[in-house]
């Protein structure tokens, strides 16, 4: 493990006597705690060092904030990095929070250029908070979480998804204004490297077109969603009705069989005969939509 600096600190306001927070990279986490200065009962030491972002090294953070008798770590949730930490340190029995990277602004003692910084000044202090107005978090995993209501919500038919012709990535997912959701690409291209036909491409594809149009719905952006809205997309799905398009035929509506179709579940369809799944989405639907969207996060 790099030798930590140390940095002294003489700032007020209420804290945790022992915490660390740390910046989490894709290769790297900047590890900063804060614990009682040695000789100085009344000030504190900020110590700051790099820590690589694999199994061992995290396993020898664990141990070595263990020692320093570490209350509570704070994990800033970029895209899926914190995953590794979260679980090696909570495995150690180290109390971990996980913040958004949207809350967290300017920390006392951070370079100005370090997005792991302050959380908006307007959160209410919580007790036992170290900086707690740093450590709020309206999303936060552990701790609670902002209600939801899901009953309510309005999932517009944003974005689509559009047929390349292309032999690695058949399919493209796009949003609203046809620019091409770069992670959902990357998940395709990784698809086309295991084989899968341009079906699978195509049955995953619309699975993350209902996700994205989720997340868009809820203004939550991609590398901020987290477990919570993860759920939330997996409880809303069970409850939404499946959208409504026209058919070419019936521009203005009136399609033979539709409005059976999405009323009476269970009821066979005059054109084909088959048991209708009702308004909602099929219970396969849904199962293969938490499916992918566990493989892709």
């Amino acid at each position: 493990m790099r030798e930590p600096a140390e940095i002294d600190s003489d700032d007020d306001g209420p804290v945790i006597a022992r915490a660390a927070a740390i910046d989490v990279a894709k290769a790297t986490g900047m590890v900063c705690a804060r614990v009682p200065h040695a000789g100085k009962p009344d000030r504190k030491v900020t110590k700051v060092w790099e820590v690589d972002a694999t199994t061992a090294a995290i396993i020898e953070l664990a141990g070595h904030l263990t020692g320093l008798g570490i209350e509570r770590v704070v994990l800033e949730a970029t895209g899926d990095y914190w995953r590794c930490w979260h679980y090696l340190l909570s495995a150690a029995e180290l109390e971990c929070w996980l913040v958004n990277a949207r809350d967290v602004k300017n920390v006392p003692g951070r370079p100005k250029s370090d997005p792991l910084t302050e959380l908006r000044r307007e959160v209410p202090p919580v007790r036992d908070g170290w900086e707690s107005v740093w450590l709020r978090s309206l999303t936060m995993i552990i701790g609670g979480d902002a209600p939801r209501d899901l009953s309510w919500l309005a999932v517009p038919l944003r974005g689509s998804l559009e047929a390349t012709g292309e032999l690695f990535e058949p399919y493209r997912l796009v949003d609203a204004g046809g620019v091409v959701v770069v992670p959902a690409s990357v998940y395709f291209r990784e698809l086309a490297a295991c084989g899968r036909p341009a079906a699978t491409h195509r049955s995953y594809g619309m699975a993350m077109l209902r996700w994205w149009r989720f997340i868009w719905a809820v203004e939550c952006p991609w590398g901020e969603a987290t477990r919570v809205e993860a759920r939330d997309f997996c409880s809303w799905i069970q409850l939404a009705g499946k959208p409504v398009r026209p058919h070419w035929r019936y521009p203005e509506g009136g399609a033979p069989g539709t409005v059976t179709a999405r009323t009476a579940a269970g009821a066979p369809n005059p054109v084909t005969g088959k048991p209708s799944a009702g308004r909602g989405y099929a219970t396969a639907t849904v199962v293969h939509c938490e499916s992918v969207l566990r493989r892709f996060l």
